[in-house]
């Protein structure tokens, strides 16, 4: 059976994550200065501390979100993408509800300008990417909007030409 895998991660993740820990660290050291100053001014005050703690907890998450990872597998039978963080369902679209499937370029800030980390809205409906400029653009018979980015466009294209599928879907 033919099948096409490939899975994406933010290649810059590195670099959000030191960036967040830098913030983290530089904001932490203000409240505890903060605290420290409050205690010898006014007796103990645990404001500042609460609002660090809660200040790491949300760090701690977008920490994460750079870690997303974009699954796809695509064959004969259907496309499958699942996008996972902490556990996510894998979503299947049937190639009988697809009208057309193709690989397009696209710029993902002017297209798909809402969202953060791989998962993206716009006006040409979701957009799952991690890096790059392309993708396969799935147009459902339903009328709704996907695309899947792909580090490998010219392999997925050769891929979406052998596939017998052609006669039921069209694949530009």
């Amino acid at each position: 059976m033919l099948t096409f895998s490939e899975t994406q991660q933010n290649p810059y993740r590195w670099y959000v994550v030191l960036a967040v820990i830098g913030f983290s660290l530089s904001l932490v050291s203000w409240f505890y200065w903060g605290a420290t100053v409050n205690l010898l001014a006014e007796g103990e005050s645990l404001v500042s501390w609460k609002l660090a703690g809660a200040f790491i907890l949300v760090s701690v998450f977008f920490c994460a979100i750079p870690f997303r990872k974009i699954e796809t597998h695509i064959d004969q039978s259907s496309v499958q993408f699942k996008i996972s963080l902490f556990g996510s369902k894998r979503e299947v679209i049937k190639w009988e509800d697809i009208d057309h499937a193709y690989v397009r370029e696209f710029v993902l800030y002017g297209e798909y300008p809402k969202g953060m980390g791989g998962t993206r809205q716009g006006p040409n409906g979701w957009a799952y990417v991690m890096n790059g400029d392309y993708g396969l653009q799935i147009n459902k018979k339903s009328g709704g909007k996907i695309l899947l980015g792909t580090q490998r466009p010219d392999e997925l294209l050769a891929f979406l030409t052998t596939l017998p599928i052609q006669q039921k879907t069209k694949v530009l």
